[in-house]
Formats: C-alpha cells, sequence, structure tokens
C-alpha cells in the first residue's frame, strides 16, 4: 500500500547528483524503469502501470527506486518531478501554495518523459500537475514539514527560512526580483491586489527588487530564519 513507502528516499539536499540544476531536462527511463509505482491508494509494477495507463499526461515524483504521486518532506528539501507527455510541447505548469495562493509557469517539454526540480520552500501541502495539448495530468501532493531534515537521509541540515510579504495600497500589478534569480508577481496567487507573499532563506541578506512601468524600489536586508518581515511601499 501507499503509505508503506519510505517518503524521505524522494527528498533530497542539496539537489541529487547529475541533476543538473533547477531547470527541465530530457529523461530517459530505459535502464532506469521503477520496480513499483505508487499511485491511487496502491503500488503495481512499472510494466502493468505503462500498459494501463500508457498514453496519458502524467507527473510522478522520482525516487532511487520507485515513484510515487505523494511524498512528505522537510522544509528546504528538493524532489525531481518526471512529467510525460507523448508528444512535448508548450506546458502550463501548476503550483498551489499551502496558502492557496497558484504559481503558473510554461515549460517547453520533450515529447516523452521531462525531468524538473521541485523546491520544498514553504510549510504545509503543495499540489502540483501541468496542462499539455489540452490536456490536464494527474495531480501530485507534497506534504512539507518543519522539522529538521532526517540523519539518515542527505549529507546536512536543510535551511530554514523567513516569510517575506511586500505590501501597497496604491500600486498593484507589480513584480518582485529577489537577488536576480527568483521573481514573483502581483497576480501569483489569483489576486490583483498589491500583495506579494514568498519566502527566502534565513539568516542571510537578500536584495528584494520592486519593479513596475515607471517605478523601482530596491532593499537590501537581512533576514532572520522563523521571522515574518512585511515591506511597505
Amino acid at each position: 500500500m501507499e503509505g508503506s513507502r519510505p517518503e524521505t528516499e524522494y527528498c533530497w539536499r542539496p539537489l541529487p547528483p547529475a541533476s543538473g540544476g533547477s531547470g527541465l531536462q530530457q529523461y530517459s527511463v530505459s535502464g532506469r524503469e521503477p520496480s513499483t509505482v505508487y499511485f491511487g491508494g496502491q503500488s503495481t509494477s512499472y510494466s502493468t502501470y505503462r500498459s494501463t495507463y500508457g498514453g496519458a499526461n502524467s507527473l510522478w515524483i522520482l525516487g532511487s527506486w520507485s515513484w510515487t504521486q505523494y511524498a512528505r518532506c522537510p522544509l528546504g528539501a528538493y524532489l525531481q518531478l518526471l512529467a510525460y507527455s507523448s508528444s512535448g510541447g508548450s506546458a502550463d505548469f501548476y503550483e498551489i501554495y499551502p496558502s492557496g495562493s497558484v504559481d503558473k509557469d510554461t515549460y517547453y517539454f520533450w515529447p516523452g518523459y521531462s525531468r524538473i526540480s521541485f523546491h520544498a520552500d514553504a510549510v504545509g501541502r503543495h499540489i502540483l500537475l501541468f496542462i499539455a495539448n489540452n490536456q490536464p495530468s494527474n495531480a501530485i501532493i507534497v506534504d512539507v514539514e518543519s522539522g529538521g531534515w532526517p540523519p539518515s537521509s542527505g549529507p546536512g541540515p536543510a535551511p530554514s527560512y523567513a516569510r517575506v510579504t511586500v505590501r501597497s495600497s496604491w500600486l498593484t500589478g507589480y513584480s518582485v526580483n529577489i537577488d536576480g534569480v527568483q521573481e514573483y508577481n502581483d497576480v501569483s496567487d489569483g489576486r490583483l491586489d498589491g500583495i506579494i507573499s514568498f519566502t527566502v532563506t534565513g539568516n542571510q541578506y537578500h536584495n528584494v527588487k520592486i519593479t513596475s512601468p515607471g517605478y523601482m524600489r530596491s532593499y537590501y536586508r537581512f533576514f532572520r530564519s522563523g521571522y515574518a518581515y512585511t515591506l511597505t511601499m
């Protein structure tokens, strides 16, 4: 049954070897077929799954010997996701955060399997799925926990995080860039309300750059782990 699998088999800190970073990669299953796949509350062999459900858009969490559609992991961990689309092409990838906000990214999938890295950056339940060729995939669920890294599951502790909210009573539709790497916008959560919330690695300085047509403001602040901060414009 699904609950019998080792949850930490799917979690990594830092990124697993040969993951290629956080971008999208083509993935060949040949020679790396899982011995077991877990879905719908049950387990089965990969060959049985492929003969029964092969061809449909599907999303998986990749483990060293199995695939699953549910996992638990500590805050700050990484998981490797496998997205299957028979023809590939443009796909809209959705992540529903524990807060209810929705992030949408657009990827160009390879025909067959594409691998994507997922970062567990907020405590609570994350729901992920994609739509390619007008067909939705199944949803996968990742429950992110606030505890430290299990000693047997990785080479070091996962970092803790600070929660940051940018709030404006007069400006909407703006974007926020973190350290020139991660970007958020005012409609990421589906609401054009002048409020953007996100997490940053704690006990570090971060550059928060807010931009909108005709407007730009930057903050360079130290964010302590476990604290919540509000930047008001």
